[in-house]
């Protein structure tokens, strides 16, 4: 998430500045010292080496102090030496004591570089403050201070200026923090603790003058108990303050609970929500807003949608744009969620943020058409950070943008949409809202993961556990979410077309959101032939699985449309435990473009009592189905029976005027209606489609011998004949008085050139009778041709079969049995049987 070069550049860059101010203050520091002994002499060695080991064993014990950070008794001691005895003996003192308070801190090793810089900027901030107190009207060793205190209380703030600048400018140079915002918020607060020590080391500084260095002698056990005592003071007020974080981390969690469940409704992730949180409070903090107002933000970040509770979910659901009436509904969410958060008591201005999170700039927001500053600081912040995050979210509706694509847009609406304070804001804080989301990520995934061996370091077992309850919690009521709007859909798509593929295209994409599956397969009960065939197919093996059949009453398929109930298994070495049904696809294991799909379920598809098909998802072995998948494929079943019902009708409704009244097979008014359907399959499935041309030779001298009754008696017995030897998902069509086309899909030229032969020893062997009881036998030619070797459309394909056709019939008339390189039997005039 950068906006310009690469993120290596970029901390590399911030790097060398860190050691180049590193650098620089050491050698301050080192000036310092020298110039403070230079120019301001050398003070008594004996009271200096007391100040340096008193600075030195006092400094590993620190104050906590109540609000935040904690001030070192080392800081008395320095003070007390340059009101004794100048410049040069506090720097030293406080280099000294800033390298002790480095090398004797408990389980803390600290690399060079570090203990140098927290010697050497105290050196510095010491010689800083000395400078004031002598410019200020100060003299070491002869300290009033009833005319003084002005000077000591100078040199005491100098010194706490200079001393947390110097270390605020390091910490905000490595860690990429503003450094106002890192001094303001970590730095601040220990001023007057700063001021506590500049007059205890004052007073210690008027007993030395009185007493010598017994006072010193005589200060210790004081400062201990004064040590001690505030130590326990502050642990109290930081156990209390601990104690009151607990409890709102608690309030907290149940907030974001609350805000999780009803943004499952809305299909928004967890990690949306908790990434919108801390780009809000992370501007917030960057924009200098109160501390009242960051909580606000915090809790409106996961709150601001609860008035959703009061829309509709198909709504809420809606992948397409609303309508006029819909986004009015839509609108009323944040005056709902103000009414609801209004019964509760905040701390903070909470329904600011959740009533207002929709103005606009421009005024042109809802629900109160507020404009510029007139939209609360925290609502300008929310609104901001949502759409950004929105905008590199994944959604059921549309792909991700990327962060400059996202950020591109949010630009674009400055000035109309959003606060041009609060982008500018965003763009300066590009990176560090990048790390921000990589650490969420990475949280999340980290607290969903299974292995519980490696936790981050500081988080424990049971947050963790806890965590991955409330991320299943979350994914329960968002999976509930998508069943409930997938089986909407699915619902809606029975009237969405009267075309069978078209209608099971559209199911199979919303069956994809509530099953896992390879291959998905509708089978249609072919009462003739008492099985179940395949008629579409969607997902991998398409091309195997097309021409499946499955015998009514064996395989899953068959056990659930003769028992009418549902079934799952994951085998097919052992039964599944129904009364032996196995897989549908155990026979075709040995067939690797198929094999490894051992899960199955299945369901019937019922219209009434009449049983349609059945309806079947196929996966791998190690992807099994659940008692509770059950439930649901009976449902989505329901909705597909209705398509299956539908598309049925309306073919037979079709009926009257595609199928030939002699012999009920379709007439050439289907066969061009389902010639442009298998095309457009085998186009989509890469699959071969072959067309055969049939012809009866001589079929005229049938009906002069033996009238036309007869005729069209033997014409509905060939038909039954070549229907006898074809595949459930074959199409033979009467395109003319004798002639008959077959289109076979999923078929090539060799196969093809099988079922000629198949047809026509069926026909030429078989004893048509007429009138009499007379036995007649007839001869047929054919011809055949095959997508997409010798054609891509209609007209090709059945001009190359017309011709090879003729081909044949020619070589007959004369007498050539073979002339069609693949043709047995000769062309025979039509004549009675002895």
């Amino acid at each position: 998430m950068r906006r310009g070069g690469t993120g290596g550049d970029l901390v590399s860059r911030l790097r060398a500045a860190a050691r180049a101010y590193i650098v620089a203050v050491d050698v301050a520091g080192v000036a310092a010292l020298a110039a403070s002994f230079v120019f301001g002499g050398r003070p008594d060695l004996v009271p200096l080496l007391v100040a340096v080991a008193a600075a030195a064993l006092s400094s590993p014990f620190r104050i906590p102090l109540p609000v935040m950070g904690n001030v070192s008794i080392a800081f008395t001691f320095v003070f007390a030496a340059l009101l004794v005895l100048g410049i040069p003996a506090a720097a030293l003192t406080a280099a000294v004591a800033g390298m002790a308070a480095s090398l004797l801190r408990r389980g803390t090793r600290w690399p060079l570089n570090r203990i140098l810089f927290n010697a050497l900027e105290l050196a510095v901030s010491s010689t800083a403050a000395g400078c004031v107190f002598l410019l200020a009207g100060g003299t070491p060793g002869q300290l009033d201070l009833a005319q003084e205190w002005p000077a000591v209380l100078l040199s005491a703030g100098v010194f706490f200026v200079a001393n947390s600048c110097l270390v605020a400018g390091a910490i905000s140079l490595t860690d990429e923090i503003p450094f106002f915002l890192n001094w303001r918020t970590n730095f601040l607060w220990t001023g007057p603790a700063y001021l506590a020590g500049a007059f205890l080391g004052a007073a210690l500084t008027l007993g030395v003058q009185n007493f010598g260095l017994l006072a010193l002698g005589l200060s210790l056990p004081l400062l201990y108990v004064l040590y001690f005592s505030l130590r326990l003071y502050a642990e109290k007020v930081a156990e209390e303050r601990r104690h009151g974080r607990q409890v709102a981390d608690l309030y907290l969690s149940v907030i974001e609970a609350l805000a999780l469940a009803i943004d499952a409704k809305d299909r928004t992730t967890q990690r949306h929500i908790r990434r919108v949180q801390a780009y809000a409070v992370e501007l917030g903090r960057y924009m200098g807003i109160s501390n009242p107002e960051l909580e606000a933000l915090k809790a409106g970040a996961l709150l601001h949608d609860i008035g959703k509770l009061a829309v509709p979910e198909h709504i809420l659901c809606k992948p397409g744009p609303l309508t006029r009436e819909e986004t009015e509904k839509m609108r009323i969410h944040p005056r709902i969620g103000v009414e609801i958060l209004e019964t509760i008591s905040f701390p903070f201005p909470l329904t600011d943020v959740v009533r207002s999170h929709h103005e606009k700039w421009d005024g042109s927001g809802y629900p109160d058409h507020l404009k510029g500053e007139e939209i609360p600081i925290t609502a300008r912040i929310l609104s901001v950070v949502d759409c950004f995050d929105a905008l590199t979210s994944d959604r059921p509706y549309r792909k991700p943008l990327s962060p400059e694509e996202a950020l591109k847009y949010v630009q674009s609406e400055t000035g109309t949409s959003f606060d041009p304070a609060v982008v500018e804001a965003l763009v300066k804080n590009m990176d560090r809202l990048g790390a921000l989301a990589a650490e969420i990520n990475q949280s999340h995934e980290t607290s969903t993961a299974p292995d519980k061996r490696r936790l981050p370091k500081g988080v424990d077992p049971l947050t963790r556990d806890t965590n991955q309850l409330r991320t299943s919690i979350t994914e329960t009521i968002q999976s509930a979410q998508r069943e409930l709007f997938a089986l909407y859909e699915i619902a809606q798509s029975t009237a969405r077309s009267l075309n069978l593929d078209e209608a099971m295209g559209f199911i199979a994409g919303k069956i994809a959101h509530l099953f896992h599956y390879r291959c998905l397969v509708l089978y249609l009960y072919d009462k003739e032939r008492r099985v179940l065939a395949a008629r579409y197919v969607h997902g991998l093996h398409s091309q195997r699985l097309g021409h499946h059949t499955i015998p009514l009453g064996e395989r899953m398929s068959g056990w659930s449309a003769v028992h009418r109930m549902p079934i799952h298994g994951i085998t097919h070495e052992e039964p599944v435990l129904r009364e032996g049904a196995r897989s549908d696809l155990e026979e075709l294991m040995s067939d690797r473009t198929v094999e490894g799909l051992e899960s199955s379920i299945v369901a019937p598809l019922l219209d009434g009592d009449a049983v349609l098909g059945v309806l079947a998802l196929y996966d791998l072995r190690d992807r099994p189905y659940e008692d509770d998948n059950l439930r649901v494929i009976s449902i989505v079943a329901k909705h597909v029976a209705t398509a299956v019902r539908n598309a049925l009708q309306y073919s037979a409704g079709q009926g009257s005027a595609l199928i030939d009244p002699l012999t009920r097979l379709p007439n050439a008014r289907y066969l061009f209606v389902s010639f442009e359907e298998e095309i457009s399959r085998a186009l989509r499935q890469q699959v071969p489609l072959s067309i055969i041309e049939l012809d009866v030779n001589d079929f005229n001298e049938v009906n002069d011998h033996h009238g036309h009754p007869a005729g069209d008696r033997i014409l509905r017995e060939l038909a039954r004949l070549v229907r006898a030897q074809l595949r459930g998902c074959d199409t033979c069509v009467r395109y003319a008085a004798d002639e008959f086309i077959v289109i076979v899909p999923g078929v090539g030229k060799q196969e093809v050139n099988r079922l000629q032969r198949r047809i026509q020893e069926a026909i030429e062997d078989h004893k048509f009778i007429v009138h009499g009881g007379r036995p007649v036998r007839l001869s047929v030619s054919m011809g055949s041709s095959s997508f997409p070797e010798d054609g891509k459309s209609f007209d090709a394909l059945i001009a190359v079969a017309d011709a090879r056709m003729y081909e044949v019939k020619s070589s007959r008339r004369k007498g050539d049995p073979d002339g069609s390189g693949y043709q047995r039997f000769t062309g025979r005039r039509s004549m009675p049987v002895n």
